[in-house]
């Protein structure tokens, strides 16, 4: 059988479903895959998390002191300058100007500067 794109794609499809079931069955996430081919050969690359784990939680817990914050703001709200109902979310350690990421009611995740969440909270 010569291995060419569509058989690549039906096979990453395939592999990516009962990957998943089997993440789930140990209550992991499959994040993400990837896949490259040639005539002989298919190689695939999965990654997996532990889905009982908070990523953005730790890492705001971890680097929340540069920013002048304390790891128990994570998931607190404030009010924006519209009178929106804030939370946060996390950080992101290499925005040097808006590194605190929040979401509003409507879903809409948006950046902040660190001075302003904390004259805000």
């Amino acid at each position: 059988m010569l291995i060419d794109r569509q058989v690549v794609e039906d096979f990453r499809r395939e592999a990516n479903e009962e990957t998943k079931k089997i993440a789930e069955k140990y209550d992991l996430t499959l994040k993400k895959s990837s896949c490259s081919y040639n005539e002989e050969t298919i190689n695939m690359k999965f990654t997996i998390e532990n889905a009982t784990i908070n990523v953005a939680k730790l890492e705001f817990k971890r680097h929340c002191i540069r920013y002048g914050l304390k790891p128990e703001d994570y998931g607190k709200n404030f009010t924006s300058a519209t009178g929106e109902s804030i939370t946060i979310i996390g950080v992101n350690t290499r925005a040097k100007k808006y590194p605190i990421i929040a979401i509003s009611n409507n879903g809409t995740s948006t950046r902040f500067t660190s001075e302003y969440v904390r004259k805000n909270l």
